[in-house]
């Protein structure tokens, strides 16, 4: 199964999209030292460590403590943009996926 997500918005600020640091899940998969280190290294890349990018980063949600699926860590940059039923029906079809393979 292949998905494409599209949200449609004024691209004038596209550009400036990849500048950015926009801090996704980091708890759940701190323990991974790969996932980690390259987290660190982006974020600091960008001007936030120590600190500073601790204190922006999101919580990690008890729904989530130590349960996260290989598929949900390969699509974590997306889900970390979702909100809502967006990132509802990512996972939803994540999930069916799964349930077929």
């Amino acid at each position: 199964m292949t998905a494409v997500c599209v949200c449609f918005q004024d691209g004038k600020n596209y550009g400036k999209l990849g500048d950015q640091f926009i801090p996704g899940r980091f708890h759940e998969y701190s323990k991974d030292s790969k996932f980690k280190t390259a987290y660190l290294n982006f974020a600091k890349a960008h001007g936030y460590e120590g600190e500073k990018l601790m204190s922006i980063l999101p919580q990690q949600s008890s729904k989530y403590q130590g349960k996260v699926s290989p598929r949900e860590r390969e699509f974590s940059g997306v889900l970390s943009q979702l909100e809502g039923s967006q990132r509802s029906l990512l996972l939803s079809m994540m999930n069916q996926e799964m349930k077929t393979t």
